[in-house]
């Protein structure tokens, strides 16, 4: 499973990464497991420069399996 992931505070162009995650574990004895197949994004964790947004459109095009 691919996801976008940051380690440090920063601009999104220089510190978003698209990773391989690990895979989740089996849910236990009266556990389940949901799949959310999408996430909001809070408009204030967003940058209004054009190059931290194209390189955010560009990792969640290739995270999805599209490109530019």
């Amino acid at each position: 499973m691919r996801s976008i992931i940051y380690h440090r505070y920063g601009e999104p162009a220089d510190v978003l990464q698209v990773t391989e995650a690990p895979a989740l574990p089996a849910p236990g004895n009266g556990e389940i497991l949901i799949r959310a197949t999408s996430r909001p994004i809070h408009p204030g964790g967003l940058t209004r420069s054009v190059d931290c947004q194209e390189r955010l459109v560009a990792l969640c095009l290739e995270l999805s399996g599209n490109a530019l």
